[in-house]
């Protein structure tokens, strides 16, 4: 096969070098160009193929993102690789769990979820009492329905006032003036 003549356009006509120094130049842009957008769509089949393989394994990849798997490329990510990135992450909590449970002088974590429930437990109790001994002293008698919070009362406040057929803007500020009547309430106590 013959070789291809090489040209030296330095000594070729003025337009002519024009026009070839033109080409090159347009030549490596359209080059960084298509560089550029190959390193975005990677980018964005990367992310593409981790959701569709997140989404796939359900709720025992929900702790993993993207982060967890370096800058591995699309076409190396498996169902498997994710799995492993979460059970290394399991673990890693586990561990971690296990460790503050001790240093909070429990045998294990269990014992401190356990307690952590308990504690929630007698918390919410204590709550929902507190609000139906105020309720009942501050109407006189003993009612069953614990005190709404602040955003509750917010909330209602805007669905009595759309259904009352007043516009958005009203039924915003009566959920507003709900909202601050409810949390100086709180302050109060």
């Amino acid at each position: 096969m013959a070789e291809e003549p090489t040209y030296d356009w330095s000594t070729a006509p003025g337009p002519m070098r024009e026009a070839f120094e033109k080409m090159q130049a347009d030549t490596k842009a359209l080059q960084a160009k298509a560089e550029a957008d190959g390193k975005r769509l990677a980018k964005v089949d990367r992310r593409e193929r981790f959701n569709e393989l997140k989404m796939a394994g359900g709720d025992a990849l929900k702790d993993v993102s993207l982060e967890d798997i370096g800058d591995m490329a699309a076409d190396q990510m498996t169902p498997t690789i994710l799995q492993a990135k979460a059970l290394e992450k399991g673990q890693a909590r586990a561990a971690a769990e296990a460790e503050m449970a001790k240093a909070l002088g429990f045998t294990d974590a269990d014992e401190l979820r356990a307690f952590r429930v308990e504690v929630e437990t007698r918390k919410n109790a204590q709550l929902a009492a507190m609000g139906k001994t105020a309720a009942a002293a501050t109407t006189g008698q003993n009612v069953q329905d614990p005190i709404a919070t602040p955003q509750e009362a917010a909330y209602a406040a805007f669905n009595e006032a759309r259904t009352a057929g007043l516009p958005s803007d009203d039924a915003k500020a009566a959920a507003v003036s709900a909202l601050l009547a409810g949390a100086a309430a709180q302050q109060a106590k």
